[in-house]
């Protein structure tokens, strides 16, 4: 929930890998970079960085997809 703006939806497109690489996290300004790594068989680490430095560390559960 964006909670800055309340009246705009928070949204994040991107593809990456699940093995803690760093991708891209494009037409978002406060990230550009994100990384992905599996904690157990169905939770998930997400970083979300800006020029490497990370700057939110959630981590997500069973609701994130395979593709």
């Amino acid at each position: 929930m964006n909670t800055t703006v309340s009246d705009k939806p928070y949204l994040n497109n991107f593809e990456a890998s699940l093995d803690d690489k760093v991708g891209p996290l494009t037409d978002n300004a406060r990230f550009n970079e994100i990384r992905i790594k599996p904690l157990t068989a169905d939770a998930y680490q997400v970083l979300e960085q800006k020029n490497g430095d990370v700057i939110v560390a959630p981590w997500i559960g069973v609701f994130l997809s395979r593709i």
